[in-house]
């Protein structure tokens, strides 16, 4: 029979942290002192996220038994969870990503998307490529804007084809009219 593990009050807040929010990344950092610790806290809060330091056990006792169990192979040394302060900070996601990237100091593990969906980073890295919101409602606008010459390119060249086909065809045809006649 084994014995239930009682979360302490640290993960019963990770857990939360993970229900309840749509987005957070997951950081492994090195050697940070009080100082960087803080730094670190305040850049993160001008994107709009906040974070929380946790030790690798107490994370991996807080996903243990959850819907989380099996992404706890991913977790290594001191880990970061940050997270936005609202919905609205959503969109500062390439930023943060950047931004843990630029840091010598953190290597991004991982980032769990709506409690079901845990990206690596070379997924991460993938969607990084990606236009965001602004680039595509540009992409469509350029599209409506421009003349639909590109229709008529298109209907042209593909007339000059029919044309060809039914010229050709109907000479052949005639021939074989006549012939019989």
């Amino acid at each position: 029979m084994q014995s239930k593990i009682k979360l302490n009050v640290k993960e019963i807040y990770v857990k939360q942290l993970l229900n309840e929010n749509s987005f957070i990344s997951v950081v492994s950092y090195s050697n940070f002192d009080s100082i960087q610790r803080f730094d670190l806290k305040n850049s993160l809060r001008k994107l709009g996220f906040k974070t929380k330091f946790i030790q690798n056990k107490r994370l991996k006792n807080a996903l243990l038994g959850s819907k989380y169990d099996n992404i706890n192979h991913a977790f290594q040394g001191k880990i970061v969870l940050i997270y936005p302060e609202s919905d609205k900070s959503l969109l500062n996601q390439k930023d943060l990503i950047k931004f843990i990237n630029s840091s010598s100091q953190m290597f991004l593990l991982g980032c769990l998307v709506d409690g079901q969906y845990f990206q690596t980073p070379l997924m991460i890295k993938k969607l990084q490529e990606l236009p965001d919101l602004f680039e595509n409602l540009s992409g469509v606008y350029q599209h409506i804007s421009k003349p639909s010459r590109t229709c008529v390119d298109l209907f042209k060249h593909d007339s000059k084809k029919l044309k060809g086909f039914l010229t050709c065809n109907s000479i052949s045809l005639l021939n074989s009219l006549n012939s019989k006649i």
